[in-house]
């Protein structure tokens, strides 16, 4: 993950007090993490039949997103500082609730098994949704859901924060019609930062009208993003962005779990799409 938005993440949370002091499950309900891709698995039959979604995807790109997402302001920006942190969330990262039969889905593409080097009977997910949670008093009963998946209706790789809404307002019977703010972070296609906030009265409804305010970046940054950065990080010997070894074994950990669960139920909870 060395695009440059998801290194202003770093930025957005931790050089705005307005963010930062909301960023607990006081403030947020939901976060839902999308990773979605058009296309097909391609040529990569003879591997992707032995990895599937969870591990090609959620081990890696979605549990990184997650760990940035969550974790808490590194003393300083040296490496260790940073994977120090991002090892907490993903040492206390768990199914929701502790209910995996609910939270945990999959699903395969129709025609998957009639591609190249796929087991015509293959089980092998292609498209999964887990809802986790972050096991600490910052972020314990929040669900924070990870989709990912091939050949869905587009290419988009975002972030949605769900906050909270009020339990008395001031629009009495109404409180429930008053639009939930979102903060919206668009990785790909868009590469920009949204956030919905209700700034209008409409006297024909009585109720407040929601605007979304946005933050574009630039052509010129967007041509600075992924490998790029990672072969200038490579060179500079810079650290901070990259996974830690332990954050490796974390990860795997977390997903070899999830694999052996699934064991002997892929049959049962696979739904075709």
């Amino acid at each position: 993950l060395a695009k440059d938005l998801v290194r202003n993440l770093i930025t957005l949370r931790f050089a705005n007090p307005v963010f930062e002091n909301l960023w607990s499950n006081k403030y947020i309900k939901k976060i839902d993490i999308d990773i979605k891709e058009k296309e097909g698995i391609k040529n990569r039959g003879e591997y992707y039949d032995k990895t599937g979604a969870i591990k090609d995807m959620i081990q890696n790109h979605g549990l990184q997103l997650l760990s940035l997402i969550t974790f808490n302001q590194p003393e300083s920006f040296k490496s260790k500082d940073f994977h120090k942190e991002k090892e907490k969330v993903l040492s206390n990262l768990k199914i929701f609730n502790d209910e995996l039969e609910e939270n945990i889905k999959i699903g395969q593409y129709k025609g998957y098994t009639k591609e190249e080097h796929i087991d015509e009977n293959s089980n092998t997910e292609t498209y999964t949704s887990i809802n986790f949670e972050v096991n600490n008093e910052r972020w314990k009963g929040v669900p924070i859901k990870l989709t990912t998946g091939k050949k869905l209706d587009e290419k988009r790789t975002e972030v949605k924060i769900y906050f909270t809404t009020f339990d008395n307002c001031l629009w009495q019977g109404k409180c429930e019609t008053v639009t939930e703010n979102i903060l919206t972070i668009n990785i790909f296609p868009e590469n920009n930062i949204k956030l919905s906030v209700n700034t209008e009265f409409k006297p024909d409804i009585q109720l407040p009208k929601t605007k979304e305010l946005r933050f574009d970046f630039s052509k010129d940054e967007l041509l600075n993003l992924a490998y790029s950065n990672a072969l200038k990080d490579i060179y500079n010997k810079e650290k901070s962005y990259t996974p830690s070894f332990n954050e490796i074994l974390l990860t795997w950990s977390i997903v070899d779990d999830i694999g052996n669960w699934l064991a002997g139920k892929r049959d049962k909870i696979l739904e075709y799409y």
